[in-house]
């Protein structure tokens, strides 16, 4: 699988579901009922690259390449976590253009699909729990228990 060595600048891309992946029934004389749909399904993302000549280049040459084939690619992006993890990815049809050049610099957009990432249910409900249970701070414990297990924990055992 090929792999896009650009993430799109962080100030200015988007990531929606592009199918539901839930829906929902409306009743008379009260909130509706939801029930799951599509588990997993894909997402668009609308991005943006600002490059130099080079990565211009880079830029359109992967382009030719996907268009030639068709393949998935790899691509790191913000969505659903707080670092860029990698994501599987094709570029939407006839979403690909030059924004703009201003100077040196080249304004490039394009939409994706990607592949939705795959999170563990029972993490995402610990962390949500815990939140609850310690308010808004949660993140400053977080940050204490991260040292306590990863850090202070380790060294203390070898010395046992």
């Amino acid at each position: 699988m090929m792999r896009f060595i650009y993430s799109p600048t962080e100030m200015t891309y988007s990531v929606e579901d592009s199918s539901h992946e839930y829906l929902r029934a409306q009743l008379q004389g009260g909130a509706g009922r939801y029930r799951s749909d599509i588990v997993g399904g894909s997402q668009l993302v609308t991005a943006r690259w600002v490059v130099d000549g080079r990565g211009y280049n880079y830029l359109c040459a992967f382009y030719r390449v996907f268009k030639s084939g068709v393949e998935p690619f790899e691509i790191c992006l913000i969505n659903g976590e707080a670092a860029a993890v990698p994501h599987v990815a094709w570029f939407v049809p006839g979403s690909w253009k030059l924004e703009e050049k201003r100077g040196p610099m080249f304004f490039v957009t394009a939409q994706l699909e990607i592949e939705g990432p795959e999170y563990c249910v029972k993490d995402d409900s610990w962390l949500v729990a815990a939140a609850g249970m310690l308010g808004p701070e949660w993140g400053i414990y977080a940050e204490k228990l991260d040292s306590i297990m990863n850090i202070m924990l380790p060294e203390i055992l070898q010395l046992l």
